[in-house]
């Protein structure tokens, strides 16, 4: 737990662009006709939180349409009463961060949207660090937990939930 806690705070940047472009086809800048466009689809997926989207993940270096789509995904679309909103497993916030990983691994305040955000952004970074860019196995990590995946499971809710999420990536 403690090596997780220190390579978590000191993670490697993102692979190179070409690793994430393989996914996602071609950089963000690319995919956008225009800035208004590419701003228009980060605030339909990321509602309210569209600002804080984009700084969190220009800090921890990913693509901002993937932590909006994180964001879509974890609300179901719905943002009202999402910084305080609570999981049947016990997830908290706009990015559902276990209490755990928000308090003893990201050391966030979950109940705050901003740190919320910030460190869900952080462990997605972390999470395509771990599993070398492959943005499909990083996203069931941040469903399903990174050691399962890392084990070889495939639970099919992890499964799912990746293809939402990059549905969204693709779409935009």
């Amino acid at each position: 737990m403690v090596a997780a806690l220190f390579s978590l705070h000191s993670y490697a940047p993102p692979p190179p662009k070409n690793t994430l472009q393989a996914c996602f086809g071609a950089s963000d800048h690319a995919l956008s006709v225009t800035g208004s466009y590419r701003q228009k689809h980060l605030k339909k997926l990321a509602g309210p939180y569209a600002h804080l989207v984009r700084v969190a993940a220009q800090k921890a270096k990913v693509p901002a349409k993937l932590v909006a789509a994180v964001v879509y995904v974890e609300n179901g679309g719905n943002f009202a009463g999402s910084a305080h909103r609570v999981s049947s497993a016990g997830a908290i916030g706009v990015m559902q961060l276990m209490p755990t990983t928000a308090w003893d691994v990201l050391r966030v305040d979950p109940w705050n949207a901003q740190e919320n955000i910030e460190g869900g952004a952080r462990y997605l970074a972390h999470l395509l660090n771990r599993f070398h860019g492959n943005v499909r196995r990083a996203l069931m990590a941040y469903n399903a937990g990174p050691s399962c995946i890392a084990q070889g499971y495939r639970p099919q809710a992890a499964v799912q939930y990746a293809q939402r999420v990059l549905a969204l990536v693709e779409d935009i």
